[in-house]
């Protein structure tokens, strides 16, 4: 490409981006029922699949549960044992992995495509062979407890767990901390339980990507598609009532530092507002050129690193404000971040700083779908969320089209101190 003499003085032309695509996926359906969502495509020969269970921390009978059970799942079969399924993978240049959130259990499988349909099957014993050794066990437990005995020592992870506590409830599923004590109440009985009821009742999504040829999509219903699957997904979910307007404050070791987080309850994916309220965290605090940022780092110095975001779970979210601080900026740090919620309520935002959001949330769109192994992400975050092509449609719509009027509305209804509440450590 030829480039001529303005273009290298004053760089290239800077274009609006008019459209994001929408994943493009297809679907099958094993022997057993279970649904596959898959996009075959990819310059490389790479194969990636998850395989999703619905209920995480919603089906557990003891606090910690499911993280216990993610972390020990992986480590043997009623086959083999940890060192050689280790040794197995390796051998074919794979990983694999289990993993926990609160509302999933998750198991990958990442190979290259020749390999797949042997290492499948390997793959499957892991999910339905499980041999939760005492040895194990007693591993895992002790390694979540050293983590959480580091965690417990740094104000910001404190300071996050005090936030989903006081905002969900100590015994929500949202909102419970793992403690040693829930650590080491878990045990063999408990996990095989817990297994049970994934295999025959919780929902089961797999998510498959990259460049393969039938021999893969043979493999995943030889090896995954003969247990009987029910999947009823039944989940008994109570929306909790949560706090607002209440100011918590704990000391703490660290006495050079300060953690604030401010936060509020919020809906789930399908709210109404939540395309909205995406693009208005962004300006506020979602990234580096945002309010907060050039507030209190730029101009002020108040602080090296401040954003907010909006987390969504399966039933619930919340949006919080995050940062950590010298004690001696406690207060007006504070007093800046309710100022710039309340500019955002009482002003319009201006054309420039309107494009300037628009354009940075479409080019993280227009990278989220660059490659089928960005794309089955996003594909899998619908899926999951209950989300249509159209919902994915209109959030693109929203930020295509948001104007300061209904993004200043956004903000009086969201942005109000009033319904924040605020924890502060040290």
């Amino acid at each position: 490409m030829k480039i001529d003499e303005q273009t290298r003085r004053n760089g290239p032309p800077i274009h609006s981006i008019s459209s994001v695509p929408i994943p493009s996926f297809s679907k099958f359906t094993l022997s057993n029922g279970l649904p596959v969502y898959y996009i075959r495509e990819g310059s490389q020969e790479l194969v990636k699949l998850d395989v999703v269970f619905k209920g995480g921390r919603h089906n557990e009978r003891a606090k910690s549960l499911n993280k216990i059970f993610s972390s020990t799942i992986k480590e043997g079969t009623i086959n083999d044992n940890s060192e050689s399924l280790s040794e197995f993978f390796d051998t074919y240049g794979a990983s694999y992995n289990s993993r926990s959130s609160l509302d999933y259990t998750t198991f990958t499988l990442l190979s290259l495509t020749k390999y797949f349909p042997l290492l499948v099957q390997k793959f499957s014993e892991i999910i339905l062979e499980p041999a939760f050794e005492e040895e194990e066990i007693s591993k895992s437990i002790d390694n979540h407890c050293r983590k959480l005995e580091l965690n417990n020592s740094k104000n910001e992870i404190i300071a996050y767990r005090q936030l989903t506590e006081k905002l969900f409830g100590v015994d929500a599923v949202y909102g419970y901390n793992s403690s040693k004590e829930s650590y080491r109440n878990v045990n063999k009985t408990l996990l095989f339980d817990y297994h049970k009821n994934m295999i025959e009742e919780q929902e089961c999504y797999l998510f498959l990507c990259g460049q393969y040829d039938e021999k893969v999509e043979k493999a995943i219903n030889d090896s995954l598609g003969q247990w009987d699957y029910k999947g009823t997904g039944l989940i008994d979910y109570k929306k909790t009532i949560t706090k607002k307007n209440q100011h918590y404050r704990f000391s703490s070791e660290q006495e050079h530092q300060s953690s604030i987080r401010i936060g509020r309850a919020f809906g789930n994916r399908k709210d109404e507002a939540y395309a909205q309220m995406s693009f208005l965290n962004n300006v506020l605090g979602g990234f580096f050129g945002s309010r907060l940022m050039k507030n209190l780092r730029e101009n002020k110095g108040l602080t090296y690193n401040i954003f907010s975001s909006l987390d969504t779970m399966l039933f619930e979210g919340y949006y919080y404000i995050n940062t950590d601080i010298s004690p001696k900026y406690l207060d007006e740090t504070i007093k800046e971040i309710y100022y710039e919620m309340n500019e955002l309520r009482r002003h319009d935002i201006s054309k420039e700083e309107l494009e300037m959001n628009r354009n940075y949330l479409l080019g993280n769109l227009l990278s989220a779908v660059d490659g089928p192994f960005q794309s089955i992400r996003i594909v899998k975050s619908a899926i999951l969320n209950g989300e249509t092509e159209e919902d994915l449609k209109n959030t693109i719509d929203v930020f295509m089209k948001i104007d300061a009027k209904e993004l200043k509305r956004t903000a009086e209804k969201f942005l109000d101190p009033a319904d924040f509440i605020e924890v502060i450590i040290g």
